[in-house]
């Protein structure tokens, strides 16, 4: 191997063990409202679900990670809702529902 390559290798080293150095994940809570209250909640990050149906008002932990989340909530005779939110949102989520007509409660 030439001293060329060795160097690089190891630069690529050095610059791989500093992208994989151990990260602290830090996590805080964020609550979950809707109006009216008892609308059933699902996360989904990265095409998965994460946390099924919750009913509304809750509380859900969250870890600072790359991924949005996408949060759905739907309740019987009511438009469901959804929105995106960042790892690193802080505070409340609050779902305004929209009443379908076209249902009868």
């Amino acid at each position: 191997m030439s001293r060329k390559a060795f160097v690089l290798i190891t630069l690529g080293l050095i610059v791989l063990a500093a992208c994989t150095h151990r990260r602290e994940w830090t996590t805080h809570d964020v609550t979950i409202a809707s109006n009216p209250p008892g609308a059933r909640c699902s996360f989904e990050r990265d095409g998965l679900t994460t946390r099924p149906n919750e009913q509304t008002p809750f509380d859900i932990t969250l870890t600072n990670v790359p991924a949005d989340i996408i949060i759905r909530c739907a309740l019987y005779g009511y438009h469901p809702a959804a929105t995106t939110i960042s790892t690193r949102f802080r505070g409340t989520i609050n779902f305004n529902l929209v009443r379908n007509p076209q249902v009868q409660l």
